[in-house]
């Protein structure tokens, strides 16, 4: 993976891994339950079941972020980079869906750069920080789909 600055979150979740898989890729509902975004949508629709070729964009507010995912392994892994959004270059992020005894673990890793000299670091806080409030309301909202469908 390109880039100098990396995070690494892992989160488990009660849920089984096709469940988180399908929840991340149900864009639109997005709003409904990742932290500050209000609005979310496919640019462009990727292939069924992976989204793979997809452009995912979402809103917060005073920011766009528009993604493209490049690799889909459903229910294990998904792959994305980012387009625009965030003064960063050369993202990608593998986040992976692995199986355990009480339900599965989300594996959120990311390599970028920061465009803005000298900032490296802290975007790398403020992006990871913002990737572990992710991967635990993506776990709360699969453990409460999975819950629903009983």
């Amino acid at each position: 993976m390109p880039g100098n600055l990396h995070y690494r979150i892992e989160q488990p979740c009660a849920a089984p891994q096709q469940v988180i898989y399908d929840v991340l890729l149900d864009v639109e509902r997005w709003p409904d339950w990742m932290p500050g975004v209000r609005a979310a949508t496919w640019e462009r629709p990727g292939t069924t079941g992976t989204g793979v070729g997809g452009i995912r964009r979402f809103g917060m507010p005073g920011l766009t972020v528009r993604e493209e995912i490049v690799d889909g392994e459903p229910p294990h892994h998904q792959s994305y980079i980012l387009l625009s959004g965030m003064p960063v270059k050369t993202y990608r992020a593998d986040v992976y869906f692995d199986d355990r005894p009480s339900g599965s673990l989300i594996t959120w890793e990311a390599t970028f750069d920061s465009r803005i000299p000298g900032l490296g670091a802290l975007v790398r806080v403020v992006a990871r920080s913002g990737i572990a409030k992710t991967a635990a309301a993506l776990a709360r909202e699969a453990e409460r789909q999975a819950h629903a469908k009983g």
